[in-house]
């Protein structure tokens, strides 16, 4: 078995962190522009 070395590590989990913020933003940014747009055709 072959372990990661430390800085390998650390880089994993910043992309990991990094990917999850920026889905989330995206996610966020799609749940609020479909909220505003379903209040703007339903009122």
């Amino acid at each position: 078995m072959i372990w990661p070395t430390r800085s390998e590590l650390i880089t994993y989990t910043v992309v990991a962190l990094v990917f999850c913020i920026v889905m989330t933003a995206i996610v966020t940014t799609l749940d609020y522009g479909f909220t505003q747009l379903v209040f703007a055709v339903f009122g």
